[in-house]
Order: C-alpha cells, then sequence, then structure tokens
C-alpha cells in the first residue's frame, strides 16, 4: 500500500482540535470523523462544543452517541486548552496527518485522522512491511518462533510492525532490533502512558531505534476500545500479516479481519490442535490463511526470496525506507550489473544463471538485484528475475558500483 498524492495542508488549529476530540470519553474513529463534517471542521465542532451548543453540532450520529455523551463532551472540552496540547505533543515527537509525504492511509475504508510519533517518521512509509501479531497469553515456542521471525525478516530488509503488547507483539520486535532491524510499534494509550509497564525498555528502545506510533493523545489510558482501533492500523502499515499464535478468540485475529478489509494477505503459523494458544491460528489456516512454516514462507508471499540452500536465514540486504514506493536512486549500472543485464535479453533468467555469470555470492548478487528492482529495471519473482522495458535499453552509466 503505497503513500498517494499527499493531501490539503493540515493546519496546527486542526491538530489540536484533533488532539483534544480523541482525549474525549468513547471519542473514537468514527464518532471524531462524524465531528469533522461540521461547517466549520473539527476546530469548529470543538468550538461549539466548548460554548455548549450541542445542538449546533448536527446530522446522522453514529451509532451510540446519545444527547447526554455530547454533553459530557462539551464539559470535558472545556477543560482542554487545545494550543496547549499541541504544543505539549510537538515537544517530544510528531502529529503525523494526511499531508505527510509518508502517510499510507489514503485510500484506507477507516483512517486514523492523525498518528503521535516518536522516532524515525520515514518508517511510516517503510517497504516492505510485514506484521507480526499474536496472543498474549503465547506458549514458550510461540515466543521463540515470533522472535525468529522478527529477526530474519529484518535481517532481509522487512520493516516489522506490531503492537507491543506483552506475548508474541513484544518477541517480535525484540528479534527485529536484536538484528537491528526496522522497527514500527502501534500503541493504543498515549505515548507517555507505557503499557504493559514490563515492555519499558522495549518501548524505549523502538522510539529511540525505530517508531513508535498511536491515535491516543498524550495521558490517555489504553481503554479496551482503543485496542481493536489500533489493530486496523497495524493492518494498514502492512504489506503482509502473520498470526503467530491466537486462542479463539483475541486482538490478533481482529489484526487479520482488517487486513482481509484492506486486501492485505494473512499468514498463520500451524499448531498443535490440542493446544489453545493456536485454536484461532489453525482456524485461519482452514479458512484459507496462507501457512507460515518459517521465513521463507513469509518472503516468498511478499515477492522476496532466498537462496535454495538457506531456508530459514535470509540474506537480503537492509532497504532504505521508502525503497519500494517508487523512489529513484542512482542507476545500478556496473559490471556485474551489465552482466545480468545481458543474461535478461531473453527476457528472464533463473537465480542460479545469474550466479553463474556475475560470479557474486548470493548474498551480494541478491543485494544488487534489490537496488535493480527498485531502480525498475528489474521484477522478482520467487526466483526468477524478469527484466522490465526499460532495463533492455538502460540510459547510459552515471554511478559505478
Amino acid at each position: 500500500m503505497s503513500p498517494a498524492n499527499p493531501a490539503t495542508p493540515v493546519s496546527p488549529e486542526t491538530m489540536a482540535a484533533w488532539l483534544v476530540m480523541y482525549s474525549l470519553t468513547n471519542c473514537g474513529p468514527a464518532r471524531a470523523k462524524w465531528l469533522s463534517t461540521h461547517h466549520d471542521g473539527l476546530p469548529g465542532a470543538l468550538a461549539d462544543l466548548q460554548k455548549g451548543k450541542v445542538s449546533a453540532i448536527v446530522g446522522d450520529r453514529p451509532r451510540g452517541l446519545t444527547t447526554e455523551l455530547l454533553d459530557v463532551w462539551s464539559a470535558q472540552a472545556r477543560m482542554f486548552d487545545a494550543e496547549e496540547m499541541l504544543a505539549e505533543h510537538l515537544s517530544i515527537g510528531q502529529i503525523l496527518c494526511p499531508d505527510n509525504h509518508n502517510w499510507c492511509f489514503h485510500d484506507d475504508p477507516e483512517p486514523p485522522l492523525f498518528l503521535h510519533a516518536i522516532g524515525n517518521s520515514a518508517l511510516l512509509g517503510s517497504r516492505p512491511s510485514v506484521g507480526i501479531v499474536g496472543t498474549r497469553r503465547c506458549t514458550s515456542v510461540g515466543r521463540r518462533f515470533a522472535a525468529k521471525l522478527g529477526a530474519e525478516l529484518a535481517e532481509a530488509g522487512v520493516t516489522v510492525v506490531s503492537g507491543l503488547a506483552k506475548g508474541v507483539d513484544g518477541a517480535a520486535h525484540r528479534g527485529t532490533l536484536a538484528s537491528d532491524g526496522q522497527a514500527v510499534a502501534v500503541v493504543a494509550s498515549g505515548l507517555d502512558v507505557i503499557y504493559p509497564r514490563s515492555n519499558e525498555g522495549l518501548w524505549n528502545q523502538i522510539g529511540r531505534d525505530g517508531l513508535l506510533l498511536s491515535e491516543a493523545p498524550l495521558g490517555i489510558k489504553p481503554d479496551r476500545w482503543r485496542f481493536p482501533a489500533r489493530n486496523r492500523i497495524i493492518a494498514g502499515l502492512s504489506d503482509f500479516v502473520v498470526v503467530v499464535e491466537s486462542h479463539v478468540k483475541g486482538g490478533a485475529l481482529s489484526t487479520a479481519e482488517e487486513a482481509v478489509l484492506r486486501g492485505i494477505s494473512v499468514g498463520a503459523v500451524p499448531g498443535s490442535v490440542v493446544s489453545p494458544a493456536s485454536v484461532g491460528t489453525n482456524a485461519l489456516l482452514a479458512d484459507g490463511a496462507i501457512p507460515i512454516r518459517h521465513t521463507q514462507d513469509v518472503l516468498d508471499s511478499i515477492g522476496l526470496f532466498l537462496s535454495p540452500n538457506q531456508p530459514s536465514q535470509p540474506q537480503l540486504p537492509g532497504m532504505q525506507p521508502g525503497a519500494l514506493v517508487g523512489q529513484k536512486a542512482h542507476r545500478a549500472i556496473g559490471p556485474e550489473a551489465q552482466a545480468i543485464m545481458d543474461e535478461l535479453q531473453a527476457g528472464s533468467a533463473h537465480i542460479d544463471a545469474l550466479l553463474a555469470v556475475t560470479g557474486l555470492s548470493v548474498g551480494k548478487l541478491m543485494a544488487l538485484l534489490s537496488r535493480m528492482a527498485t531502480e525498475g529495471l528489474v521484477t522478482i519473482d520467487a526466483s526468477t528475475v524478469i527484466a522490465t522495458d526499460q532495463s533492455l535499453t538502460p540510459p547510459a552509466p552515471q554511478v559505478r558500483l
């Protein structure tokens, strides 16, 4: 899901109104979106609430939004200084919204209005990305698999997205960071309300070395409804979602459902039929989810590949943020790249043939092919490399590798 054209710039006044609205009791995405239909936008709705003019906010109300709740919002809204809230949030992070060039929710059926971010915001649009989710009450096997998957995907240059919860989520992110990978965590509380406390060290490390995201303003505790709302954001940031373990009900299944709604493929790790922690994942498999036995299955699903002799040790190079969203780097033209292009004059070639003509190691060849794919010279389908139209008549070399 690539970023689309930037939207109209968002004013600080609107950003500030978002923060206030999302701080109100039970004001979730659907209700905030309804408020934003006010004739003066969300700032106008906030102004009316603060003046007690509840009747001025008209339109088809979302389900459950009563006049009594609007009265509660009106009383709460008067307690906030929107400008001070915005300044406080910007003092510790960024407010990311649809006018950000990395915003990737333009085509989302239920996009966030904004995301408060701490860390490397370029990772918001980083591709490829894989969501790894699962139960908090995971088994030791599930925890180890999630950590291994996170680590190996990181080594393959894949950004790992998860929810920073106990169990599978935390394990996946620990594995990612252990391999110096790119970790994106979407949480259900304000970024100053660490939850769960047991993940405080991991939370701080991701904020320093990766990207922390939340739809909740500062000071907001993780109310129950905020978790499924958070799950749709995890799905929206992912090119593929893997459920490692899940009980018969749980947030991981919610994330899988949100992925399906967005046309994003879902994989599930098979588990014992007598393990409660695998009931949900086995059900996903029965419903047609892609079986995930090891990292190779994930990479195959997102169009990457490994050496046949290395089924569980990815050697793809780390990709720069945004490498697969149409950003153009220098042409990968050099002796080895030219040898590949010569071999591809027939249209395509197997990876083994390219190893032979270049004399490169598997790791170096894959690094070169990744750059060539990023630059639009080739596409990769499993173990076959296919020439693009432009690769058959490449421009003169500008940079030597």
